[in-house]
């Protein structure tokens, strides 16, 4: 996950994030929302039986060994090649992540945690628009009133409510003061 992914999950509510039009995601048996982490989900599976838990997983969040988890999500960032293998809880907020270079890393990878989980992936059918529109709802209200970027499209954001402002309109403005303080001189 970039930088700016994670500064714009710190900044939104986990629950708008894994909700979608309304459509409850309680049932384990729905497909994914239209984004989890601001990445767009490509397959998922769960992890219950047949799937057999391993133990082979060496992810660590916050210093503590992942152990298993009722969700795997492989997603991918619009503007990043590295494909993540999400792994989630019921409600399909990420517990831990990782990066592959493909999707078949991914799903070897998530075979040898959990046995038997490549009979059981999902393709999701989701499109880049879609997740993109998603995402331009969920923060509709948090974008940058000059440039209508998101959080997740930006390193910083400063400023609340209506008058929040990007680091990059921040330096393009500086930058246009400085050529106008020139020509003054």
């Amino acid at each position: 996950m970039c930088v700016q992914q994670q500064r714009a999950l710190e900044r939104v509510p986990q629950e708008a994030l894994v909700s979608d039009a309304g459509v409850s995601h309680q049932k384990m048996t729905e497909k994914p929302p239209l984004a989890i982490a601001c990445a767009r989900p490509i397959a998922w599976a769960r992890t219950n039986s047949p799937v057999r838990f391993t133990g082979r997983l060496h992810l660590y969040v916050d210093g503590e060994r992942l152990g298993q988890v009722p969700i795997l999500v492989i997603a991918k960032y619009r503007k990043d090649d590295e494909i993540m293998l999400f792994h989630c809880d019921e409600e399909w907020n990420t517990e831990g992540a990782a990066g592959y270079d493909s999707v078949e890393e991914a799903k070897q990878k998530a075979e040898r945690a959990y046995e038997g989980i490549s009979a059981h992936w999902k393709e999701t059918g989701y499109t880049e628009e879609q997740t993109e529109s998603y995402l331009d709802e969920v923060f509709s209200d948090d974008v940058c009133t000059f440039c209508a970027k998101r959080p997740d499209q930006a390193d910083y954001f400063y400023g609340s409510g209506r008058g929040r402002i990007c680091e990059e309109c921040i330096m393009q403005f500086y930058d246009l003061l400085q050529a106008q303080k020139a020509e003054e001189n």
